[in-house]
């Protein structure tokens, strides 16, 4: 998390192509004052070619 309102997703090891990865990113919203909770789904898709550049 960087801040309240964004984030950053971190490539941790090396990927190797051609390959697709498909990722679900969930992110909760909590407001402890006015007992809120919502939660947002977002699906990425990272295509990764057989080439480096």
């Amino acid at each position: 998390q960087i801040n309240n309102v964004s984030a950053m997703l971190v490539l941790a090891r090396p990927v190797t192509g051609p390959r697709e990865y498909v990722l679900d990113l969930e992110m909760v919203t909590m407001n402890s004052l006015m007992s809120y909770r919502a939660s947002s789904v977002l699906r990425l898709t990272v295509f990764v070619g057989a080439y480096t550049f």
